[in-house]
């Protein structure tokens, strides 16, 4: 069987566990995990509570989702040995800790799990460690001098004594100053995390007596260490500590929690008052510093500085209700309305919309223009240096004219998008297309031949952004749903027009940008009609310029249908199985100068 005990393990981190009654499923989810709170740092990047309430309502739900799958995949791997629903897999787990699931683990499964995740600063190496750390590369050491040596900046014979600034020798001491600045700075830029469970009625402290030794810790009265990152306080309360020092950072989880001086209840209050779900089983908040788990710290602060969309965030908000139907999801980010004008947003205001009708995921927009000239913003803030930004900043020069106002403007209108193949983010084809209209399609007809030209360097430059390039990829295909692997291995592009279009396809103006050393092509863009297509290849532009669409049942300013077995690259069995248990995942966005809101609803299939 595949599903293995790390994926079991995470299925029941994220499923219901155990009791509630009536007047505490009213309650607010503040107000249910206060105290575990209290452990948790003041500044947390991200907290998260998740309902681990076993015979809840939440559960209630889930349980016969999650058995289904499970019996699944025990079907496909034909093993009658393994458990073919949620209440045995878990017996099966607790069994290998030597427990009990319905005496031992059951009767504490009754409360909330809490995490609170911390995003520090990226620390970077003085200047005079950098510069340290630029003349040892490439050296070698002479331990009989205390010197370190390099071959000469002019190639000739012999080597030469590595200097600091000052002239004097690198010298071994130098090297070991460079390695521990770099752990210290390793050290500061860590994320930290800590979690907590509280179970309301059951004795964890028996549990834990079961399989652990439990040793006082020194300077708190009420707890038990179970290892250096993990102890119990007094019988009913689990804290785990990760990153950094685990003995200090347990200790300051503890004194907090003794002092009051946690992250505040509120904050998670606001964040359920946001999403309006009553009994949620994820709920989470947050702020932008999560960001800097993805960008260098001066990224980071020059892009909220620049973008005034992102100075103007002042809280996230997250949260998943489980229903009997469904599973719905909403992320609530809010914004201080009053700096921000519409164009300052990165989609616009919901109202009708529709999609597709193609196999796939498939996606669609009102106005495009206003995410394609956003994700500009970004990616000229991020990425300010970057070989990216300065080919489109030379484009912009041959062109006259900024590039957003040139060419992203004209895309002020409905778009819609359709990917199918290989799954999202794996090696192999992709095949992908794109549609949309243009505000002057003339116009659009005659810059084609002077982009054309820039599309190599702008395209080659990305490489080096990696996967964050694909929101710069936006820059040129508009709308259209690549990954990494569309970009892979690109040693030169060159980029032709192609011939007049057919009966089928008259109107045509279209580009083919390919890879010369594979001769795979890399993107088909251009105009059939009055519409800009971009596409993996030119049957697929053809063919989504001819794409007939549907209304979406709720209004969105952009929306996504995705199956789930695009999620899961290279598991024949995984696919399988989510698509006879869940139905495709909805995703929708819309923005107003005060908020953005994403909805995603997630069906089960009967």
């Amino acid at each position: 069987m595949r599903f293995s005990l790390a994926a079991l393990l995470g299925v029941v981190a994220f499923v219901p566990l155990a009791g509630c009654d009536e007047s505490e499923s009213r309650s607010s989810i503040s107000e249910l995990v206060g105290p575990q709170l209290e452990y948790l740092e003041p500044d947390s990047s991200l907290v998260a509570s998740v309902d681990l309430r076993y015979d809840g309502e939440n559960w209630r739900h889930l349980e016969p989702v999650i058995s289904r799958a499970l019996e699944l995949y025990r079907e496909r791997e034909d093993d009658a040995s393994d458990p073919g629903d949620l209440d045995q897999t878990l017996q099966q787990l607790a069994q290998y800790v030597r427990l009990d699931f319905e005496d031992d683990l059951r009767p504490v499964l009754d409360g909330y799990l809490v995490v609170g995740f911390v995003e520090p600063p990226r620390v970077q190496l003085s200047e005079r460690m950098r510069a340290i750390a630029l003349s040892l590369a490439g050296a070698t050491y002479d331990p009989s001098r205390d010197v370190f040596l390099a071959p000469p900046l002019d190639g000739g014979p012999g080597e030469v004594v590595v200097r600091k600034r000052d002239g004097t020798p690198l010298r071994q001491e130098d090297a070991r100053r460079l390695s521990e600045a770099r752990q210290k700075v390793a050290e500061g830029s860590a994320p930290r995390m800590v979690v907590t469970y509280r179970t309301r009625d059951g004795d964890l402290g028996e549990v834990a007596r079961k399989v652990v030794r439990l040793e006082p810790v020194p300077g708190h009265a009420n707890a038990r260490s179970i290892n250096s990152s993990l102890a119990l306080v007094g019988d009913d309360t689990l804290v785990s500590v990760d990153g950094g020092d685990e003995d200090a950072a347990l200790d300051a989880a503890l004194d907090r929690a003794e002092s009051g001086e946690g992250f505040p209840a509120s904050r998670l209050e606001t964040a359920q008052r946001d999403v309006g779900f009553a009994d949620p089983f994820v709920l989470a908040t947050g702020d932008l510093t999560v960001a800097r788990r993805f960008v260098e710290e001066p990224n980071f602060r020059r892009a909220v500085r620049e973008v005034p969309y992102l100075g103007a965030i002042e809280r996230i908000s997250a949260g998943v209700e489980v229903g009997e139907d469904e599973a719905a999801g909403r992320i609530e980010i809010a914004t201080t309305g009053a700096r921000l004008e519409p164009e300052d947003l990165p989609v616009g205001p919901a109202g009708p919309l529709a999609l597709p009708k193609a196999e796939g995921a498939v996606g669609a927009s009102r106005d495009q223009s206003l995410t394609t000239t956003f994700a500009a913003r970004i990616v000229r803030a991020l990425f300010e240096d970057s070989d990216f930004v300065g080919a489109v900043e030379r484009t912009e020069r041959d062109l006259g004219r900024r590039f957003e106002d040139e060419v992203l403007r004209q895309f002020d209108c409905p778009s819609v998008s359709v990917f199918e193949g290989a799954e999202l983010g794996a090696p192999g084809v992709q095949r992908f297309a794109a549609r949309s209209c243009v505000r002057e399609p003339a116009r659009m007809r005659e810059l084609l031949p002077r982009l054309a030209p820039h599309l190599p360097r702008i395209l080659t430059a990305m490489q080096g952004l990696g996967e964050e390039g694909l929101l710069g990829l936006l820059l040129v295909a508009p709308d259209a749903p690549l990954t990494p692997s569309a970009l892979n291995a690109l040693a030169q592009i060159l980029v032709k027009p192609l011939p007049g279009g057919d009966e089928a396809s008259p109107q045509e103006d279209l580009y083919e940008a390919h890879d010369v050393v594979s001769g795979l092509p890399v993107v088909v863009f251009g105009m059939i009609g009055d519409d800009f297509v971009v596409a993996s290849s030119r049957e697929r532009a053809r063919s989504v310029a001819r794409t007939e669409t549907e209304k979406l049942d709720e209004e969105a300013a952009s929306a996504l249908r995705l199956p789930l077995e695009l999620l899961t690259p290279g598991d024949g069995d995984s696919e399988e199985v989510l698509s006879s248990v869940f139905s495709d995942l909805e995703l929708t966005v819309a923005a107003e100068p005060s908020a953005t809101t994403v909805r995603a609803r997630l069906g089960y299939e009967n």
